[in-house]
């Protein structure tokens, strides 16, 4: 219990102190210039009237950092917690229908699935409102997922760690409905942390006696380590993704329609690579179809989101497919933050896990680091 504990309040502080940062560094307002004229007025110096042209310089420059400030935070209607990239994975806090193994289902307090982005580069809306082409980013995450069951104790069992770094290129073409097309690619690690066997608490995960357990199980589900189990992987991705946008008068993206196709394969060599026994159970990587679709409706944002999941070689005595429909509500000025409902169904996503066929209902909070384009208006 303390080390979930531990874990939980490391989280926290870490996405406060990341909102906190990227929220302060979207708002920031420069300073304007001291008023000299004001200032002579509380001397008392009334017989000194400024001439005309240091008022109107003063004035031209007053605007100018005004067009600097619509440029900076071209959006001022809504508030954006943190401004990350487009097309890359949110985070879910929520309370849904009993997780792990059957028949060792548990009920769930809670469960967190976070995707903290921390840009390194990012040039991309500064380039849609600049008419601009071409765009990247590059990109520091840090994602996972642990989920907390109501039992004795409320263990954090196994919690996910999945950082990754990452570049993605855009291609934006400036037409009445602009399309953006960006393709990511990166590395990753993978992995919950645990160094006993997958399926059994009594050997190690190098083992030689759990390269032979692994290969030789038959009811991977009923088998598995649900407390100490190893899972660990290296691995690259690969996506592409493409969006098209409605937008109002003044260039704000109010609605957009989205697919992309995401791979992700191992690196089968080097420290924390999975136990080649254990990927001949797993497969070699995951193929990912998502469809999203997001509209705003006078003070609300709703978006409906579809994904597919094949994870190609997989033996067949684990799940090999997936999907999931989930529907976001929240408000349009809060950008990125709302309520949603989830069905989940097939392979179960949560590290080694991956053994059980999961089907469950989830609802909580989903949010994110992205705020609606504004593209350049002719």
């Amino acid at each position: 219990m303390h080390e979930s504990t531990q874990h939980l309040l490391a989280l926290a502080l870490v996405t406060l102190l990341t909102f906190a940062a990227r929220s302060a560094q979207a708002q920031a307002v420069p300073t304007a210039a001291p008023d000299q004229h004001s200032e002579g007025g509380e001397r008392g110096d009334d017989s000194k009237k400024p001439d005309e042209e240091p008022e109107s310089s003063e004035q031209g420059a007053k605007e100018e950092d005004e067009e600097d400030d619509d440029r900076a935070d071209p959006d001022a209607d809504y508030l954006a917690l943190a401004d990350a990239p487009l097309f890359l994975p949110r985070s879910y806090l929520y309370w849904g229908t009993p997780v792990g193994t059957r028949p060792r289902r548990e009920e769930l307090v809670f469960a967190l699935e976070y995707a903290l982005h921390l840009p390194i580069y990012n040039n991309l809306r500064y380039q849609a409102l600049e008419g601009e082409r071409w765009a990247g980013a590059v990109t520091l995450s840090f994602e996972g997922d642990l989920r907390m069951l109501a039992i004795e104790s409320k263990p954090v069992r196994m919690p996910s760690y999945r950082p990754n770094i990452s570049g993605q290129l855009f291609h934006i073409w400036h037409r009445d409905q602009p399309v953006v097309v960006g393709l990511r690619t990166g590395l990753y690690h993978y992995s919950n942390g645990q160094e006993q066997c997958t399926f059994s608490p009594d050997y190690t995960d190098d083992s030689e006696e759990c390269r032979v357990l692994t290969d030789q199980v038959t009811d991977a589900r009923r088998s598995l380590n649900d407390k100490s189990g190893n899972f660990s992987t290296n691995g690259w991705i690969g996506e592409l993704f493409g969006r098209i946008h409605q937008l109002n008068a003044a260039g704000v993206t109010v609605a957009h329609l989205a697919m992309g196709v995401l791979f992700a394969g191992m690196i089968q060599q080097g420290p924390g690579a999975m136990e080649p026994a254990l990927r001949r159970l797993y497969g070699w990587g995951k193929l990912s179809v998502v469809l999203e679709g997001q509209k705003r409706l006078g003070w609300a944002s709703m978006t409906a989101r579809g994904t597919f999941i094949h994870n190609p070689g997989a033996d067949e005595r684990v799940p090999s497919f997936a999907g999931s429909a989930e529907f976001v509500l929240g408000p349009y000025w809060l950008t990125g933050i709302g309520f949603f409902a989830r069905y989940y169904g097939g392979r179960d996503f949560y590290n080694a896990f991956f053994v059980d066929n999961l089907q469950q209902f989830a609802a909580g909070i989903a949010w994110d680091g992205e705020r609606p384009l504004k593209f350049k208006r002719d």
